[in-house]
């Protein structure tokens, strides 16, 4: 998303705690012809992350965009592994930290009267992940929060997108700790095709500029999202022989006989 935005003309300033993969963005960019400003912290850190957000307002004048795209998977899996700890960490990281940016981004936009705040959600936000219940959890209350902030910054003069893609191609199995799950194992039992992230992007922009308030893709979200409001028990009933085909894979021995 970052690249495209550059590409595009945008000024951007990208923030993550990956140091590494900073100087690989900025490097890719700077072969373009295009810069980027760059800042290393953890968005957890509400502090900093309020800090850094202050000092682009100052330094460019104004905040056009403001979109949280931080997120992990963390340790996930079923309800009965997880501990208080695991709770917290992901929740200071998909949760707390897009609240709390987007919230110090509203101020400056409400201040200037213009402004769109972006935050990434998932389709498991809409949908639910049984076996990933933590993820899922952090994802809905994004896209509650989201929902009811586009509500309330309409008149302010302030766009809101959520954005809940399906997989899509990314590090976030790569990068996940599934307890009592192999994330090999569990992306391979995913029935549909993952979407290219460049693909993925391009449409999320694009309902990022017609200011769409729930931004899904690709077109099987709608669908189950449709399923979900009107047939609930139908979606519940699949993703549950989903949830058990993943554990008679990864943990056949935790099943009842």
């Amino acid at each position: 998303m970052v690249v495209q935005l550059c590409l595009s003309g945008a000024e951007v300033v990208a923030i993550d705690i990956d140091d590494k993969r900073l100087v690989e963005l900025a490097t890719t960019l700077s072969h373009s012809g295009r810069h980027i400003e760059t800042h290393t912290l953890d968005v957890g850190n509400i502090e900093a992350l309020g800090a850094c957000i202050d000092a682009t307002v100052t330094k460019h004048g104004r905040l056009d965009y403001m979109i949280s795209n931080a997120g992990i998977a963390g340790r996930s899996g079923e309800i009965r592994d997880l501990m208080p700890a695991d709770w917290d960490k992901i929740m200071r990281v998909n949760l707390i930290a897009v609240v709390q940016g987007a919230s110090i981004a509203y101020r400056h936009m409400v201040k200037q009267g213009s402004g769109h705040i972006v935050n990434m959600a998932s389709a498991a936000g809409l949908l639910g992940t049984p076996a990933m219940s933590a993820y899922g959890t952090t994802k809905a209350a994004v896209v509650e929060f989201s929902r009811d902030l586009r509500v309330e910054a309409e008149a302010l003069g302030v766009q809101v997108t959520v954005l809940c893609p399906g997989f899509i191609e990314s590090r976030i199995f790569e990068n996940a700790d599934l307890r009592g799950l192999d994330p090999e194992t569990v992306k391979a039992s995913i029935p549909v095709k993952f979407v290219s992230t460049e693909k993925a992007v391009t449409k999320m922009l694009l309902g990022v500029l017609k200011n769409r308030g729930i931004v899904t893709l690709p077109s099987y979200v709608k669908v189950l999202w449709l399923l979900r409001r009107l047939m609930p028990f139908l979606l519940d009933r699949a993703m549950g022989r989903q949830t058990m085909t993943q554990l008679r894979a990864t943990r056949p021995s935790s099943l009842p006989l």
